[in-house]
């Protein structure tokens, strides 16, 4: 949500049973200031689930985020992470 070229960033990232969809408020409130990226986690909400459900771990978590985050092609992020996203936040941030 909000302008696809600002280079303002935030990333939302829910807890471990939730989905990407419980920053939906928070998203359009920051809208017009920040783009807002809330994914899915993997095997959470619209995502695929895992062929080997053991391989879903914090590392792998870790990894998709930063792709995520150079994808964006920004200098930096900020982050809001719920439970879980809060936990890959501070990994990512390490």
């Amino acid at each position: 949500m909000g302008a696809p070229d600002n280079p303002r960033v935030v990333v939302c990232v829910h807890g471990l049973t939730r989905n990407g969809r419980d920053f939906d408020d928070l998203a359009r409130a920051l809208a017009d200031d920040f783009r807002v990226v809330c994914p899915d986690v993997v095997g959470r909400g619209r995502s695929d689930w895992l062929v080997v459900k053991a391989d879903c771990s914090f590392p792998l978590y870790v990894a998709d985020m930063i792709t995520l985050i150079a994808r964006l092609d920004v200098e930096q992020v900020n982050w809001v992470g719920t439970s879980m996203g809060g936990i890959v936040g501070m990994l990512v941030a390490n």
